[in-house]
């Protein structure tokens, strides 16, 4: 995971860890990443270490994602 940013161009922010509050609803892991543009985004999804990182976590856990779109200031 600390190794993505390295190895795929377009990260712009990037900081994962483990849950620290103890609701049972809470995710046990989360990331957070940013990226210069959608087009980097789409770029990341097909990159071969992130496909790689992807296969070890689909092994241990059930993925959940979401994209939002940058924000728009008025």
């Amino acid at each position: 995971m600390n190794a993505l940013p390295g190895h795929v161009t377009g990260i712009r922010e990037w900081r994962h860890g483990f849950n620290v509050t103890p609701d049972a609803e809470a995710w046990d892991y989360g990331l957070f990443a940013s990226f210069d543009d959608e087009q980097a985004l789409f770029s990341y999804f097909e990159h071969p270490a992130h496909l790689a990182v992807l296969a070890q976590w689909n092994e241990v856990a059930e993925l959940r994602f979401v994209d939002l779109a940058p924000p728009k200031f008025e």
